[in-house]
C-alpha cells in the first residue's frame, strides 16, 4: 500500500495539467485509494481576461467553462477506467488547492507547470506552484512540467 491514501490533481485544462492527469496511471500503481480531480474559478484570472471588469454574465460563463473542463477531465479518465470524483472550487488555484487537500486527506498532489518566458517572468512574479508547495508541508507534491 502506498503512504498517502488520496490523490488531488489540479486541472485547468492547460497542457501542463493535461500533462498531470496522464500521469495519473503511474502515480497509481502502488495502489493509492481516490482519486479526486479540481478544477479552480479563479476571480483573479478571469479579472485579467476581462481588463479588471467582471460582469455577472462573464463570471458566470467563467465558471461554466470551468466546470465544462472539469466535466472533460472526468470522463476522459473514466474512459481510461480510472474512477474519480470532481469538485469544482471558487478563489484562488493555492487556496482552494490547500482548502481540498486537507478536507480530502490528499497525500499526493499533482498539478501542471509552465514555464513562464519573455516579459511575464518579470511582471508575473513568482509562480503560484511555489506557494502551493510552501503551503502544502508534509504532503507529496509533483509538478508536472510541458517538455
Amino acid at each position: 500500500m502506498s503512504d498517502y491514501q488520496s490523490i488531488l490533481v489540479y486541472y485547468d485544462g492547460s497542457e501542463e495539467s493535461q500533462q498531470a492527469l496522464n500521469r495519473i496511471p503511474e502515480l497509481r500503481w502502488q495502489g493509492a485509494g481516490e482519486l479526486h480531480v479540481l478544477a479552480v474559478a479563479d476571480i483573479s484570472t478571469a479579472l485579467i481576461s476581462t481588463a479588471g471588469i467582471v460582469t455577472d454574465l462573464a463570471y458566470s460563463t467563467y465558471v461554466s467553462n470551468t466546470s465544462q473542463l472539469l466535466d472533460n477531465a472526468l470522463c476522459r479518465l473514466k474512459s481510461e477506467g480510472i474512477r474519480a470524483s470532481g469538485y469544482l472550487s471558487h478563489g484562488t488555484v493555492v487556496d482552494s488547492v490547500v482548502h481540498y487537500a486537507e478536507r480530502l486527506n490528499a497525500g499526493l498532489i499533482v498539478a501542471g507547470f509552465r514555464h513562464r518566458q519573455g516579459i511575464s517572468r518579470l511582471w508575473r512574479g513568482r509562480p503560484w506552484q511555489f506557494d502551493l508547495i510552501e503551503r502544502l508541508v508534509g504532503r507529496m507534491v509533483v509538478i508536472v512540467s510541458q517538455i
